[in-house]
């Protein structure tokens, strides 16, 4: 059985606005499609990368180009930075990968802190953005690599995330081999409570790649986690730092890191299956993570 998930509380009328710009402020008003109905035909990819991580998006980028299966996939880039044809990486990008639709990821409409790229407030704010639009999507950081696999294929995978195992909607891609409470600030924890014994003994998964399907749970987290993004404290406690101890890391114990986005996703998906990760993830061969 699944567990309610819980509100964060604000006083910040801005953050109604965005809310309700987003589609997220009545979730009674949105429409689902039924379970099952999604399918390969109805997904696309969103991306989106920043100036230092071009070469990544190339390299993603060609690797859906040559994919078999995703020919005819619809293809969203954010663009985090101003970039344009004078920039060497960027015009060899838009030569290589004329399919992908670029769009400037609008900064101005949200408050001044989201444009510290480092703390990853944008990437809610893409999904909730895109899924206005799409009832189903893959996100990938730009140096996601979509593979060819004997042992599957994208249309079996679809299949399976929309599947009754995945009632969610919210599905984490990667691993990462530690816990959550390991990498997670404790300020966090002020917004986006969770026992103590679950974020010990629970791992945490990669949001490098996720898949999305809207659906009523899938949208109250995404709702909670744009309401994060935009409260300041929330996605970055102060003093949280991305690097972390790695010897306390491997322990399970506070390693003096956080991740922002991927702290917030795996709490409030860690919190609404009482930890049974198999709820929410699938480490599938059709993907991997090459950093350049």
């Amino acid at each position: 059985m699944l567990k309610r998930i819980v509100s964060i509380p604000y006083n910040d009328p801005k953050i109604d606005e965005i809310l309700q710009k987003l589609q997220l402020g009545d979730l009674n008003n949105v429409t689902y499609q039924s379970q099952n109905s999604t399918s390969f035909k109805d997904f696309i990819i969103v991306t989106a990368f920043s100036l230092n991580h071009l070469q990544e998006a190339e390299k993603s980028c060609r690797s859906i180009s040559s994919h078999k299966q995703l020919k005819n996939i619809t293809i969203i880039a954010y663009l985090l930075e101003n970039l344009n044809d004078s920039i060497i990486d960027f015009n060899k990008y838009r030569k290589n990968c004329p399919f992908v639709e670029l769009q400037p990821f609008p900064f101005q409409d949200y408050p001044l802190y989201v444009n510290q790229l480092n703390e990853y407030r944008w990437k809610n704010l893409i999904i909730a953005e895109v899924l206005r639009k799409y009832d189903l999507i893959i996100y990938a950081d730009s140096s996601v690599i979509f593979k060819e696999s004997n042992t599957t294929s994208f249309e079996k995978f679809i299949e399976d995330a929309s599947s009754l195992k995945y009632d969610i909607g919210t599905i984490l891609l990667s691993t990462t081999g530690h816990t959550i409470k390991a990498a997670t600030h404790p300020g966090m924890y002020k917004y986006l409570p969770i026992d103590d014994t679950i974020s010990s003994k629970t791992q945490m998964f990669g949001a490098t790649v996720m898949l999305w399907r809207k659906t009523p749970i899938s949208m109250q987290i995404l709702k909670t986690l744009v309401i994060c993004s935009l409260l300041q404290d929330c996605m970055k406690p102060k003093g949280a730092i991305l690097w972390c101890n790695h010897e306390k890391l491997w322990k399970g114990i506070y390693a003096d890191c956080h991740r922002f986005d991927q702290s917030a996703v795996n709490i409030l998906l860690a919190n609404v299956t009482n930890g049974d990760t198999s709820r929410y993830l699938n480490v599938s061969p059709l993907f991997s993570i090459e950093r350049l």
